[in-house]
Formats: structure tokens, sequence, C-alpha cells
């Protein structure tokens, strides 16, 4: 329900309904708790970022650094340092939207995850553009086209051209 509300814009739904998925994943048993309450966190983490309140995301995000390092799954670690990157982007530090992006690059390539090694990539070259290395900014675009063309992620695949083309 969450994500087909955040389909169709209505985000402040998405975000209420995601944190009271958040609620129930909390009494989940213990084995299976952890890498649900990450996964709602993950899903919730750019309807925020679309309503301006990336640093609600961030925070979020940022509260799961422990269980990210127990659980030591590059999959999952990929996936938090993408969301890391995009909303220190979105907060302006380009600096550790950088590191988090190339983190989440790393990560995503030891599980062999290519939407979040795409998406880490766009990243990469959004900041580029930010920083005035349009150069870096157009390998690194060229890197997330091409692998975000072999995912069914059209929406990532969009932005990735959008900030190639800007680069």
């Amino acid at each position: 329900f969450a994500d087909k509300a955040a389909r169709s814009y209505a985000l402040e739904e998405a975000v209420r309904t995601l944190q009271e998925a958040l609620a129930f994943a909390e009494r989940l048993p213990a084995g299976e708790r952890r890498r649900r309450q990450l996964e709602v966190v993950y899903r919730m983490t750019h309807p925020l970022a679309m309503l301006g309140r990336a640093a609600e995301a961030r925070a979020l995000l940022t509260r799961q650094a422990s269980v990210i390092a127990e659980l030591g799954d590059p999959a999952l670690s990929g996936v938090y340092h993408f969301w890391l990157a995009y909303t220190c982007s979105n907060l302006g530090d380009s600096a550790r939207a950088r590191e988090h992006a190339q983190r989440a690059l790393e990560e995503a390539a030891r599980s062999g995850d290519e939407i979040t090694m795409g998406q880490a990539s766009y990243e990469l070259c959004r900041e580029s553009y930010v920083v005035g290395r349009p150069l870096e900014g157009i390998a690194q675009g060229r890197q997330a086209v091409a692998l975000l063309e072999r995912t069914p992620e059209r929406w990532w695949l969009g932005h990735a051209l959008w900030v190639l083309a800007l680069n």
C-alpha cells in the first residue's frame, strides 16, 4: 500500500503507512525483526526525502548503523549507504554523499546488486555535477545508465540519464 501511495505521490500517506509498518516490525521475532525494520526504513527514506524531510530520513538511517554493522551483509549495507548518500546530497553535504555513494558501490558490487550499483553511480554522477567535475560525472553517469538499463528500475534510470545530461 505504501509503495502504491508513493507512486501516486501521496507521500504523507506512504510515510504514515510505513511508520505503522515499522511499529509492527518491532513486534516480530528477533531473527526476522532487524531485516524487516531495515526494509521499512529503506522504503520510507525516499518519500521522506521527496517531502523535504531529508534530515529526518538521515536520522532514521543513522539509527540503523549498528544493525548494519552487526549483520555484515553487503546486500543490506549497499542499500543503506546509497540512501545515506542520497539524503546527505539532499542536505548539501557533498563530501559525505560521495563517501557513502562510493561505499554503496563497493558493498553492492560484493553482493552483485546491480540496482544499488546503478543508484550509487547515479549519486556519484549527481555529486560530480554539484562540485563541478563534469568529466567524472559523465563516466559515472554512463556507468549508472549501463547498470540500470539491465534492471527494471526505470525511475532511477531516468534520473541517471538526466544527471548524465547535466554533466
